[in-house]
């Protein structure tokens, strides 16, 4: 079943101890919906702790209390655990354990593939980010919407639409980004987020266009990145958010497929795509989820292993 925003905020406010938790490899969406809820509970007088398996993106890191994010292993069980921005419980890695071991769960997401995992569960697959439904929830919470509070929801709203250029960005968008135009700095949190790039993230870039292959005629572009490749140029996988756009920006692709080793072995997989096709399907069929636009999914197979499966995947998504 899922419950409005009325219903979470009604179980927020009866609770006074929370864990937070976003999902590995955090996004923009990620960080900034998690800041956002972070500092609405705060402003209640709550207790907040915000965790996450994964260390927070240097690109996020000029975001109001981004220092409050701690690793699973600093953090205790609480009354109330929340889950934010994750498609399903995995998304949380090692932080699971402290969602499981709360008394009571919350899961809120955008995510079409989320079946709801927590003991109350707001999914709105209609929202193009978490930023918007977090929106929502603040207001519903009777939080006020300051600067720090608009940094963090703008940025969420901001990152999963692309700048406001991906097929998701709707009218809902654009106005709650509007509501806090005046109270942030648009132009310097765009330079900060989008023009700011590292050396090492630059350099990445040219080595996974150095590999990129253009496949069915152009319409599926795909590459990958190993450790080795990363240890060259000194780079995290922090360094590959991006990559995948870049290969999706080309003309003639439908699909682009990035497939990132992680330090463990195991292949990441993100996809994009840029008119009809579903990569959520595909990830689905591996295990992973997202959006219809926008997926991805975890491999243990090797590498040429992963890119046939996934192409051939890829191929049945494209029309004659």
């Amino acid at each position: 079943m899922n419950s409005t925003i009325a219903d979470i905020a009604a179980q927020i406010r009866l609770r006074d101890d929370f864990t937070i938790i976003t999902h590995v490899s955090p996004d923009g969406d990620a960080v900034g919906s998690s800041l956002a809820l972070y500092m609405a509970l705060s402003a209640l007088g709550k207790r907040a702790q915000l965790v996450c398996d994964g260390r927070m993106p240097p690109s996020y890191a000029f975001l109001p209390y981004s220092e409050a994010m701690i690793k699973p292993e600093d953090a205790k069980r609480t009354e109330t655990a929340i889950s934010v921005d994750c498609a399903d419980r995995q998304r949380m890695g090692s932080a699971a354990k402290l969602f499981d071991a709360a008394e009571y769960t919350i899961c809120i997401d955008h995510h079409v593939t989320n079946e709801g995992f927590g003991d109350i569960n707001h999914v709105d697959a209609t929202a193009a980010a978490c930023g918007e439904i977090m929106f929502e929830l603040v207001n519903g919470l009777g939080v006020e919407v300051d600067g720090e509070l608009a940094e963090a929801m703008y940025t969420a709203i901001l990152t999963d639409t692309g700048r406001f250029s991906y097929s998701n960005t709707t009218a809902r968008s654009l106005l709650y980004a509007s509501k806090m135009v005046e109270l942030i700095d648009v132009q310097l949190l765009n330079r900060r987020i989008f023009a700011d790039e590292s050396i090492s993230k630059t350099k990445l870039l040219g080595i996974a266009i150095g590999k990129l292959e253009l496949l069915a005629d152009n319409r599926i572009g795909i590459a990958g990145i190993c450790q080795n490749d990363m240890k060259l140029v000194h780079a995290s996988s922090e360094d590959c958010e991006g990559i995948v756009d870049k290969i999706r920006d080309i003309d003639t692709v439908e699909i682009a497929i990035f497939i990132r080793q992680a330090k463990d072995g195991s292949l990441k997989v993100s996809m994009r795509s840029k008119n009809y096709a579903d990569v959520s399907a595909i990830a689905a069929k591996f295990g992973g989820g997202g959006h219809e636009r926008a997926a991805g999914c975890t491999s243990y197979w090797s590498y040429a292993k992963t890119r046939e499966v996934i192409v051939n995947a890829a191929l049945g998504e494209l029309k004659e």
